[in-house]
């Protein structure tokens, strides 16, 4: 494969060919399939383009890709912010991009042009300790998300209810998220929450897992922080992943899955939401 994985010439889907997948699925936050399902091969499609390939501007749906994360990492690094470095083209890029080319003596655009990306290669910082603003935005944003105090909640789970109740009682205000991923993201965008909880029950599990927001070049700061109480709290497993919706959302997020869950468990579930609240509302 063109991507690196260790693969022998064949048309044949074997077990060779489902361990590379996998891998793959692993590298890129994506959950692990035992096929190449749609997500999967949106993003498989989102690695062949290189930056240059193609002009980058914002477009309906908003273009994806490793380029697009080469770019904002390249503008992050130089000082620009384009917003969270997930590969998707939006108008934080467009900004950031705007930014650099008024900086550089180029017409301010936001359409990548290979003149825009001469200039990006021409000054690329060649520190490798060097930290992005994408990095740095995140202690910014937390200021804004704590003010905020409205908290999307979608899903599917009996819990939903009872933790819409719970938000209520520690003052916080709720907006419900619904239908597809992809909506539910655009919705909790739309609305400027300062945090997006999504939470699923799936009866196949044997315990309660729980994701943040993290691609191979970037992560949620205060996901990871969030998702790490909320694990401590009642054991649950924690991981960094590129999930649609997290990867949609622009504020801190979790997902959520659990298994079928007892009177007794879901009540510390949602206690343990609620202590995780305290890295971004008490802060």
């Amino acid at each position: 494969m063109s991507l690196g994985y260790d693969l022998a010439s064949g048309d044949l889907f074997d077990q060779e060919l489902l361990r590379a997948v996998q891998a793959f699925q692993g590298d890129r936050g994506l959950p692990l399939r035992d096929a190449i399902d749609e997500v999967t091969w949106r993003v498989l499609e989102e690695t062949s383009w290189q930056l240059g390939d193609r002009l980058l501007y914002v477009s309906r749906p908003f273009l994806r890709g490793d380029d697009v994360v080469v770019l904002q990492q390249s503008l992050s690094l130089l000082g620009f912010d384009p917003g969270r470095v997930d590969g998707i083209f939006g108008p934080l890029t467009e900004q950031a991009l705007r930014e650099f080319q008024a900086n550089v003596g180029l017409e301010a655009s936001g359409t990548l042009t290979m003149s825009s990306l001469r200039e990006l290669e021409r000054l690329a910082p060649r520190d490798s300790s060097r930290r992005m603003v994408s990095e740095v935005r995140q202690r910014v944003d937390l200021i804004r998300e704590a003010t905020t105090r409205l908290v999307g909640i979608g899903g599917s789970s009996p819990l939903l209810s009872s933790l819409v109740d719970a938000l209520g009682s520690a003052e916080l205000s709720v907006v419900a998220l619904s239908g597809s991923d992809d909506e539910q993201a655009d919705q909790a965008n739309g609305h400027k929450v300062g945090l997006a909880l999504f939470i699923t029950e799936r009866p196949e599990l044997d315990r309660v897992r729980v994701y943040f927001y993290e691609s191979f070049r970037f992560h949620s700061l205060h996901g990871s922080q969030m998702a790490s109480a909320v694990g401590v709290a009642i054991e649950a497993d924690v991981a960094g992943m590129a999930l649609p919706v997290l990867r949609q959302t622009t504020m801190t997020a979790l997902a959520i899955s659990h298994p079928t869950l007892s009177s007794i468990d879901q009540k510390a579930l949602i206690d343990a939401v609620l202590g995780s609240l305290s890295i971004l509302f008490n802060s």
